[in-house]
């Protein structure tokens, strides 16, 4: 069930990008990854819950939106570059693996997010999808 939902995912990811194009001069095109994001959240327990992602130049902060769900706020300091998001700092994936790359792929009102690099399974469950523009 797992596999099948990152193959669904990652079949989109690719379908995306292949027919998300540029005419004359892509390195022109600024991705607007910066702002707020909403995602509903299945964890690995089946319990569901809401969540925002604040991205700004240097950081995010993962918001649990839903009371009693039993996930807690999270936040990571990170680096963007070339549809790239790397985490160079993250306090609740110290003995799991800190740092952590993401490609991402941004359209008008979705961002998709995908672990290219991240050793720290809770971060990648939370924040590995994708999120609605708030």
């Amino acid at each position: 069930m797992k596999i099948s939902k990152f193959v669904i995912f990652s079949i989109v990811l690719v379908l995306s990008i292949l027919f998300t194009g540029c005419e004359e001069n892509c390195s022109e095109i600024e991705v607007d990854i910066y702002g707020s994001w909403l995602r509903t959240i299945t964890d690995d327990a089946g319990v569901v819950f809401d969540a925002e992602l604040k991205i700004t130049d240097n950081s995010y902060d993962f918001i649990v939106l839903t009371a009693n769900s039993g996930h807690t706020d999270s936040y990571a300091e990170i680096t963007i570059a070339n549809n790239k998001m790397s985490i160079i700092s993250d306090q609740d994936c110290l003995s799991l693996g800190e740092t952590a790359e993401y490609e991402f792929l941004v359209t008008e009102q979705k961002l998709s997010l995908i672990a290219v690099a991240d050793s720290c399974y809770p971060r990648v469950k939370a924040i590995q999808g994708i999120w609605d523009k708030k």
